[in-house]
């Protein structure tokens, strides 16, 4: 993986409580999600300031993403970006995280 990102996985089969404790316990800044997570990660107190959204978002979840301070990216938008953007590549380093990883949370959060 280049530019020593973190990954950190959210299932899409977790309930939005879950799911919004994994977003702060984390501390991400930005998040890949289908539109049906994307209420669930709007309502996180969190470091996130970007979501990418996979799928067509109504008018109504876009007002509630920007009420929520969000910034709001299509795959296609992100996509677009990558191809006009020249960064150098950040090589991760031994001390980088690579993946955060919670439990399934059957007696609570994760």
């Amino acid at each position: 993986m280049y530019q020593a990102a973190t990954t950190v996985a959210v299932f899409d089969c977790m309930p939005a409580e879950q799911i919004a404790f994994v977003v702060e316990q984390s501390e991400i800044t930005c998040m890949f999600v289908s539109v049906d997570n994307l209420e669930a990660v709007c309502n996180s107190k969190s470091k996130l300031t970007t979501v990418v959204c996979f799928d067509p978002v109504s008018d109504e979840l876009k007002s509630l993403v920007q009420s929520s301070g969000l910034t709001l990216l299509s795959l296609e938008d992100v996509i677009n970006k990558g191809r006009e953007a020249h960064a150098e590549v950040v090589e991760p380093t031994p001390e980088d995280c690579f993946i955060i990883s919670f439990t399934s949370g059957s007696f609570g959060n994760p």
